[in-house]
């Protein structure tokens, strides 16, 4: 998670959670800058053969559409 951009949030089977108590649990342990400003919950997050997070699959949904994508 960066400097108060968006998160991507995986819960565990049966777990459930809301935007508003994630924000204040991040808010609480890391301080506000560190608060994510949106929060998108997905069923898994990408990763490559090596089993590192896939951050150009991760994007391409952001950047579907346009001409050109940042890397």
């Amino acid at each position: 998670m960066g400097r108060g951009g968006e998160s991507l949030v995986v819960l565990k089977g049966g777990a459930a959670a809301d935007f508003e108590t994630l924000h204040a649990h991040v808010k609480a342990k890391r301080g506000g800058p560190w608060a994510p400003k949106t929060i998108e919950f997905v069923e898994a997050i990408a990763v490559t053969g090596l089993g590192k997070v896939d951050r150009k699959a991760l994007r391409a949904p952001y950047w579907k559409g346009r001409f050109r994508g940042v890397a």
